[in-house]
């Protein structure tokens, strides 16, 4: 089954492509969504076994044609390859509920790259989701935000209460969808007094270039950065209970989102603390 239409450039397997030429799709068509964390059933802390999920509601009165660009869009054990598999249009009312079959390899960029035409994007309803699928008695997972781009911020953001208690871990991942190179940001940490903690620099870099089997110059993976243990990177932060991040760009012209993922040790349940 051929997923949808209008989304312009869906990622088939993890490998890097011309990052960096994104410009390739013309932005006055398309709109860029980011998903921010994109997993295959991936081995993780304590036995956890993560696993995303994504479904996609059409409200617009036509049927959504599978965009010729990206022409291998198929369950991985359809058992046909395009173009003997034909393409199922995404018709109006209808909602579609798959498996993110074209996820980045384990330890590949942790998100991807939708396009979509702008005349349908308004009506486009996204919902993207990870779960410790070892645990899902337990627990029905985390939704993740689809980020569209008048989500992106092109000033400081901010990240409040984030934990910093042992019993969690706490990850912080920053986005750069336009793929510019070695783009920076400057990390600022406070208390939830407004007292300063730390700072440092970081480079949002674009993923490895591999073959992502799309046209050439479109990229697949946005540019990232990631503190994957913050409590690690920054011991003393666990002097103060919660503690608040800003986030400045400081490359020219640079759009970016941001956000921190909680992690219980014991639980594994995960809390997404988003930008505001």
């Amino acid at each position: 089954m051929k997923f949808s239409a209008i989304l312009a450039v869906i990622v088939a397997l993890f490998g890097g492509c011309d990052v960096g030429a994104a410009s390739a799709v013309d932005p006055a068509v398309f709109e860029t969504l980011l998903l921010p964390v994109v997993n295959r059933p991936t081995p993780g802390a304590y036995g956890s076994m993560w696993e995303s999920r994504f479904s996609m509601y059409n409200g617009n009165a036509v049927a959504l044609d599978p965009n010729p660009l990206v022409p291998d869009f198929f369950p991985l054990d359809s058992g046909c390859q395009f173009p003997s598999c034909p393409p199922i249009p995404v018709v109006p009312a209808e909602s579609r509920h798959e498996p993110l079959l074209f996820q980045p390899d384990v330890g590949g960029p942790p998100g991807i790259l939708l396009y979509a035409k702008r005349e349908f994007v308004e009506k486009l309803s996204f919902s993207l989701g990870i779960q410790d699928v070892s645990r899902q008695a337990l627990t029905w997972g985390t939704e993740i935000p689809v980020v569209r781009e008048s989500e992106l911020f092109t000033t400081t953001l901010q990240l409040f209460d984030v934990p910093t208690d042992a019993r969690f871990r706490q990850a912080l991942r920053v986005y750069d969808p336009d793929g510019k190179q070695q783009s920076l940001v400057r990390l600022d940490i406070y208390s939830s007094d407004d007292e300063f903690i730390a700072t440092i620099t970081l480079a949002i870099v674009p993923p490895p270039a591999a073959p992502c089997n799309v046209p050439t110059g479109v990229a697949c993976f946005p540019s990232t950065v990631q503190v994957l243990s913050l409590a690690d990177q920054f011991p003393e932060i666990r002097r103060y209970g919660l503690v608040r991040i800003a986030i400045t760009p400081l490359s020219q012209g640079l759009r970016f989102w941001a956000f921190v993922s909680v992690t219980n040790n014991e639980t594994q349940h995960v809390t997404t603390i988003t930008p505001q």
